[in-house]
Order: structure tokens, then C-alpha cells, then sequence
């Protein structure tokens, strides 16, 4: 199961003494701020309010009753609380009250993966239960936190609960901030610590023709004193280029196979083999294995797909550029998710010279370090 937050409409004009002041905005903000803080959740996205400009139906009288406010840019200002982790997540405008009435926003939420959707924001009577219905229309789950959602009344507020109330567990769960981070930290203490391995060279580049750029004997040790014992989950053709094809020795080898039909699994007890279709089935097999650290091997596309689970990132940082190369990595210290946290000394390597041993002359010796590279923002699966 994998759990989005929502941060509806979080703008300065439901600030106190602001045009549509709400009963605790700055209250909401200060846990939406400890909720995102605490990677409980997966990922988060934001929406912001902005007034039709090519109005429809009511929405035309809508316009003209608050004239006055929508002309008034700061009002559709993010609440500075929230402000900075606006740069980091995505956001939507949408200039009607429901969220899941813009496609852009649908096909976000989608494309995330989430089954939850926890929502939080203003205004808990319009713009937030209607979110929650087009939510659950969709086919998600939604969590919906008391203490972070803000509305004009409490009397309003109240109402909107009574209404959830009434909806099957199964669709709408209310609970607290702080009962929503504890409910994830126990379902999180079950799982594996997810670590990506690899090696890039300056340009962040990974493989050429199906191969490795280059094989640095210190590099390999390390790939293979770190990973034994433990799973190693990657792509169908990174297993077609081991030796025969065979999965590696030692260890719990886990494919991903798009091959596969969905729901199906394959496994061989004898060489420790499980195929699976897909990251779902993958993220399902994990939560329920017992294993405490799975590292992501490869290739490419698995990289990038099984990073935003992962908290680490274990890179062999190759200071030479490969000409041809065809396959990267994601360049870690561009993504502000992700920082530089240890770096080894600078090791040499020389390649050996063409049916001879290494020969230093034959080639310029290779400069490399290991790095370690962790999550800043603790938002994994």
C-alpha cells in the first residue's frame, strides 16, 4: 500500500483576518508541516485555488461576488509555513472547489502508485469534501485528518464529519495527525530499508550495450561483500547478463518482468529466484518477506523506478566520462531529495592493457570513490 498527501488549497486567503478566514489555517499548517517532516506518507502533492478565468454556469456569479478578493494576488498566495515544501512537491491550481475535476491532477495521482490518498487543507466544507468524493470515486481510499483540514464554522466543520461518518470504512477513514504517523511508523517498522547500489561515472552514466561501463575489482568486492546474504531485486535483462543467465549465488534474487502477467508470481526455492510483473507485486512480496535490507541493482529503468522507494543510495562515483554510454543513473546531487551524506578517499585504477595485466602505461588510471547518498526528506514507500 502506498499513501499520497494532499495539501488542498493552503493559501493566505483563509489566514486569520483574511477575506475567508477559517477557524485554524495556522493550526492545520503546523501539522501538514510535522506530517510531511515525518515521511510518513509516500509523497506529497499540492493544490492551489485560483478563480476561473473562463467561468461557466454559477461560477460566473461566483467571479462576481468575490471580485474583490480574487483580484487580489496575495490571496492566492501558499501560507508561508508551507511555502518551502512547495519547491520540493508538486503543485496543481484548479479553479473549481474538487480536486479530481482537473485531469492533470488525476493523472498525477495515478501515475503515483498511491491506493491512499490522505488529504488535508481548506475549506473542510467545499474545496476539501469535495475533494474526498472525487477520491473515492476514483477508487482510493482516503484518510482525512481532523487537525489538519480547516473550515469557516464549527458547526460546518462538524457537519463534514457527520457526512464521513456515514461512508464505509472501506472508502474514509478520520484520524489525527499524529494517530496517522504512528499508524505508518508501525506499518513501516515491518518493512525492509530499500538501498540502491551502482556504479556512475562523472556524467552519471551506468552501462552501454547492455554492460557495465567498466569493471573496477575493488567496485565488484564491494557489490558483493555488501549485497550477500540479503535480496537483490532488478530487471529481466540485468539477469540475462549474468553469467548463463543465472541468478547470483547467496543471495535472494528478485526479478521484474513485465512479461509476467499481472498477479502472477514465479518462484525456484533451489537457485532462490522470484519473478514478479511489477513494483506492486514487488512493494507486496517485500512488506511480507522478513528480509531487513533489499538493494536495487539494476538496470536503468528499475533504477529509476525503485528510487523513490529507497532511503539509500550506495554509489561507486567513477571521476571519468564514458564516451557512448546508454544508460544513466539518476543524477542524485540534482535532486533535492537526495544528499551527498559520506564519501570515501579517491582510489586508483588501471585498466588492464588490451591480452595483457594491468599495465599502467597502457591506459590512464581511473579515479573513483564510494559514496553514500541518503534520503533527505524520509518519504519512501
Amino acid at each position: 500500500m502506498k499513501d499520497l498527501l494532499m495539501v488542498i488549497d493552503m493559501q493566505k486567503a483563509y489566514l486569520k483576518g483574511a477575506p475567508w478566514e477559517c477557524l485554524d489555517t495556522e493550526g492545520a499548517a503546523a501539522n501538514i508541516a510535522r506530517l510531511i517532516d515525518s515521511g510518513a506518507a509516500d509523497g506529497a502533492v499540492f493544490t492551489r485555488y485560483e478563480y476561473p478565468k473562463a467561468p461557466v454556469g454559477v461560477w460566473k456569479a461566483y467571479n462576481e461576488l468575490y471580485a474583490d478578493i480574487n483580484a487580489d494576488p496575495v490571496n492566492e498566495e501558499f501560507v508561508d509555513e508551507l511555502l518551502p515544501y512547495t519547491e520540493r512537491f508538486p503543485v496543481y491550481v484548479k479553479d473549481v472547489y474538487g480536486s479530481f475535476s482537473d485531469p492533470a491532477i488525476r493523472a498525477a495521482v495515478r501515475e503515483s502508485g498511491a491506493d491512499t490518498l490522505v488529504v488535508c487543507g481548506v475549506v473542510a466544507e467545499c474545496c476539501v469534501i469535495s475533494t474526498v468524493c472525487g477520491a473515492v470515486d476514483e477508487g482510493l481510499k482516503v484518510i482525512y485528518l481532523t487537525d489538519a483540514v480547516s473550515g469557516f464554522t464549527p458547526e460546518k466543520m462538524a457537519g463534514v464529519l457527520a457526512v464521513l461518518s456515514g461512508w464505509m470504512p472501506l472508502h474514509v477513514e478520520t484520524m489525527t495527525t499524529e494517530e496517522y504517523i504512528a499508524s505508518r511508523a508501525e506499518r513501516k517498522e515491518k518493512r525492509p530499508v530499500m538501498i540502491s547500489i551502482a556504479a556512475a561515472d562523472r556524467n552519471w552514466a551506468i552501462g552501454k550495450d547492455g554492460d557495465l561501463l567498466v569493471s573496477i575489482p575493488e567496485d565488484m568486492k564491494f557489490f558483493r561483500e555488501t549485497t550477500k546474504g540479503h535480496t537483490v531485486v532488478m530487471g529481466r535483462k540485468t539477469l540475462e547478463s549474468f553469467p548463463g543467465g543465472r541468478p547470483l549465488k547467496g543471495r535472494v534474487n528478485v526479478v521484474l518482468s513485465r512479461q509476467m502477467t499481472p498477479g502472477e508470481t514465479q518462484v525456484d526455492e533451489r537457485t532462490k529466484l522470484v519473478v514478479l510483473p511489477g513494483i506492486e507485486e514487488f512493494l507486496a512480496w517485500a512488506e511480507a518477506s522478513g528480509q531487513d535490507e533489499i538493494y536495487v541493482i539494476g538496470g536503468g529503468s528499475i533504477y529509476r523506478a525503485m528510487l523513490p522507494y529507497c532511503s539509500k543510495a550506495l554509489i561507486t562515483f567513477i571521476r571519468h566520462g564514458f564516451e557512448g554510454a546508454d544508460t544513466h543513473y539518476p543524477n542524485l546531487d540534482e535532486d533535492p531529495d537526495w544528499s551527498l551524506a559520506e564519501e570515501s578517499e579517491s582510489f586508483f585504477w588501471a585498466p588492464p592493457a588490451e591480452g595483457g595485466p594491468a599495465d599502467e602505461a597502457a591506459a590512464e588510471p581511473v579515479e573513483y570513490s564510494f559514496r553514500t547518498y541518503e534520503r533527505i526528506n524520509n518519504i519512501c514507500y
